[in-house]
């Protein structure tokens, strides 16, 4: 009789570990099987640029003083930097539009084949920022400042005021010129474009074009930006109603708002079918 029973224990005990061993196997394989029906994607980028007549400039002009006295300089200043805010005034402009932005005072220093810096003067400088919501005035307020006493154009910036309109119109745009990208690549893959698993936005710029000058006494720096990228992608631009249409002022002045460019650039990863 305990003859009978071992053999029978053994068997039960190899059964058992042959279960647990095919019951450990099952889940690899379900995994292994999800794996293979996961479907593949695409990543594309799409870029687009809305062409847009600016309706608005922010004009930075300063003031600057020079004296060997701190309160000649200073007092010089305070003088010249009344009579522009005056001008302004006198040329229509609302006080919210005018806006004194930055105060610096600096000493200045010669220095002679290594000797001792010596104090020579004091630089004192006031900045001036005026907004203006007609674009046809920029003459006669950037006139009417340096006839005042304004000495430096710090910046000129052109901008929109429905800059949401327009970067809206350019996202849209965006999105349309990479799911186009996506679909070409694809199709000569033999394969076609699915769902949009992520979607970036990557748009880096405001809205807006400026040009900057400063010069003083002879010297000068002026530099020039107005938008753009370096990014490889689709590409779309469209020319907003009257973009491509010159106001008035340009004919009758030398002033040319000219276009300022709204971007939007996406980073979409499709499903491929």
């Amino acid at each position: 009789m305990k003859n009978r029973i071992l053999p029978l224990l053994a068997f039960s005990a190899v059964a058992l570990v042959v279960g647990l061993g095919a019951s450990a196997r099952f889940p690899v394989a379900k995994a292994a099987a999800a794996k293979s029906t996961t479907p593949g994607t695409i990543a594309v980028g799409g870029n687009s640029q809305v062409l847009v007549v600016p309706d608005q400039i922010e004009l930075r002009v300063g003031i600057t003083s020079h004296d060997a006295v701190l309160a000649k300089s200073k007092a010089d200043n305070d003088t010249r930097s009344a009579a522009v805010l005056a001008r302004l005034r006198e040329l229509g402009l609302p006080a919210r539009d005018v806006q004194t932005d930055a105060i610096n005072v600096q000493p200045e220093y010669r220095t002679d084949n290594g000797n001792p810096p010596v104090l020579v003067r004091y630089m004192v400088q006031r900045h001036v920022v005026v907004t203006l919501r007609d674009v046809s005035r920029f003459e006669a307020v950037l006139q009417g400042a340096l006839d005042a006493g304004a000495n430096e154009v710090m910046n000129i910036q052109f901008c929109t005021t429905e800059l949401r309109k327009y970067r809206d119109q350019a996202r849209q745009m965006a999105i349309k010129a990479a799911r186009e990208k996506a679909e070409l690549l694809a199709a000569g893959l033999g394969a076609k474009v699915g769902r949009p698993v992520t979607v970036n936005d990557q748009s880096q710029d405001y809205g807006w074009s400026s040009y900057s000058y400063y010069s003083s006494y002879g010297g000068g720096y002026y530099s020039q930006y107005r938008g753009g990228g370096g990014y490889m992608s689709q590409n779309s631009i469209a020319v907003a109603p009257g973009g491509n249409e010159p106001g008035p002022e340009a004919s009758s002045t030398a002033f040319a708002p000219g276009q300022i460019r709204v971007n939007a650039m996406v980073a979409v990863t499709f499903e491929l079918e």
